[in-house]
């Protein structure tokens, strides 16, 4: 296998079938797939499709598509992932678990580079749910591609993009947020599968930016009357 080819920590979640369906249509190399199980959700996180159908999904996917795969309990710290990361031949691991999951140094220990896509443009919007906040300040949405470190969206940006305001209407949740990402997330894959690396390198400066919050109902109502949707 490659060392430049990617392996993705899928939750069982919409999220995680774009994430995998978007990189192989764009013919970029999977190793594996890491799928987490059915995991509770968080106090102020919406479902969608229950985490059973999903990973039924994802596994179907990876069948279909030749890329092999394996079942982990839903914490992304568990024993059998670290083992199977360590096993990994690629270098750089794709993120992308359930919300309000804080990933522990034995996971960055292990070697590889754990790649997410944070929806919001740092270092201003670190935290959660910052699409909702960057529409009620009027400002361009955004999403950055980090190297995770042992702090919350501190990492080292590898790639960014800026979008415009939504159209009232627009799920944010599950179109919105899920869009930013992949188109983010396609760009900085196939630049790192092209050249072995990536060509951009920011470290974050650590006295600015601010951490947000889940946004309550209220707050995404009134995002929604701005431009968006949030139905909760």
């Amino acid at each position: 296998m490659n060392p430049y080819s990617v392996t993705l920590i899928a939750s069982a979640t919409q999220r995680s079938l774009r994430y995998l369906l978007s990189l192989i249509k764009a013919n970029l190399l999977v190793e594996e797939v890491f799928i987490l199980d059915e995991c509770k959700k968080s106090p102020g996180q919406r479902e969608q499709d229950s985490g059973g159908v999903m990973a039924l999904r994802l596994k179907e996917v990876c069948i279909k598509s030749g890329i092999k795969f394996s079942s982990h309990e839903s914490d992304v710290n568990s024993p059998s992932l670290i083992f199977k990361l360590k096993k990994s031949v690629s270098n750089l691991t794709i993120y992308s678990g359930y919300g309000g999951q804080i990933i522990k140094q034995d996971v960055l220990d292990t070697g590889k580079r754990i790649l997410h896509i944070h929806a919001g443009a740092l270092p201003e919007y670190r935290g959660s749910t910052t699409i909702y906040y960057a529409i009620l300040n009027k400002e361009s949405c955004g999403a950055t591609a980090i190297i995770l470190d042992s702090d919350i969206d501190t990492g080292t940006i590898v790639g960014s993009k800026l979008f415009d305001p939504p159209k009232s209407g627009t799920d944010i949740d599950f179109k919105l947020d899920i869009d930013y990402r992949v188109s983010l997330l396609i760009n900085v894959v196939l630049d790192y599968q092209e050249n072995g690396d990536f060509k951009s390198k920011l470290i974050q400066p650590a006295d600015k930016g601010k951490v947000y919050y889940i946004a309550h109902p209220v707050l995404r109502h009134v995002a929604m009357l701005r431009g968006g949707s949030a139905d909760e």
